[in-house]
């Protein structure tokens, strides 16, 4: 889901067991899974017909053989917002969970009371406790790729909006097409996502993650867990800095 907020569904999921199923036959060893889980309460995906809700497929949960190869991780830093409480969890086949537990214990000893405490307290709500926020998430992910549909536009192509994610609060939006274009007055030259985030920063005071950090070369992470005024004045940087301030290093130099 980082940096894309793309989701795998259980179509995809069953795919990739099928293949990791092949693999070990062909070279008779096992291969593990090690899902990370940590934004699997904030989906937008279509309800599920037994529970009537939104869900997202999970690897362990596809069927008995994927349980047993998989290692999954979560915590609850991201849908609980609990990200100072430096609290997660595993959950994994016994022989597994036993191995990982003697290593842990031995490196950070435990969580503190109050952590546990609070985490608790986040599972012991009701189902429907984060239906609001994850709504609301919902709301700025589509405001979000509204302006970005129409800075694409405004630009002539020099950002490209990405499909809508299914989850998390990230968009990786495509900006390889300013790549040779520089700072209007001679400033540096946008050759990748970091100098474009460098050069964002500089002139529109809008700080952004480079896609060179996720190896996706052409896009760059923009978080949408943010106000939504935030999030406005920020689409209004990102479109006055492609359509006021990069400009042709030809231009510069006429």
């Amino acid at each position: 889901c980082n940096p894309t907020g793309a989701c795998l569904d259980e179509a995809a999921l069953r795919a990739l067991r099928d293949v990791l199923r092949e693999t070990e036959a062909a070279f008779d060893k096992k291969i593990w899974v090690l899902a990370d889980e940590i934004y699997e309460r904030l989906y937008y995906g279509a309800p599920r017909p037994e529970t009537h809700r939104p869900e997202a497929a999970s690897f362990a949960g596809l069927d008995e053989d994927a349980w047993k190869r998989a290692v999954t991780i979560n915590g609850f830093s991201k849908a609980f917002a609990m990200t100072g409480f430096r609290l997660g969890y595993l959950a994994a086949p016994p022989e597994v969970a036993a191995t990982v537990a003697k290593i842990q214990g031995q490196i950070t000893s435990c969580a503190s009371s109050i952590s546990q405490a609070a985490g608790l307290a986040a599972l012991s709500l009701a189902d429907d406790a984060l239906d609001a926020d994850v709504a609301e998430l919902a709301a700025r992910r589509d405001f979000v790729l509204e302006r970005l549909r129409a800075i694409e536009t405004a630009s002539a192509g020099r950002v490209v909006c990405p499909p809508a994610p299914d989850g998390a609060f990230y968009v990786l939006p495509e900006v390889h097409h300013c790549f040779g274009l520089r700072l209007r007055h001679h400033g540096p030259l946008v050759h990748d996502t970091g100098a474009f985030c460098t050069a964002l920063l500089e002139a529109r005071k809008l700080a952004l993650v480079p896609g060179d950090a996720f190896g996706a070369a052409k896009g760059i992470r923009i978080s949408y867990a943010a106000s939504r005024a935030d999030l406005e004045r920020a689409m209004d940087a990102l479109e006055a800095f492609v359509t006021e301030d990069l400009v042709e290093v030809e231009e510069e130099s006429s």
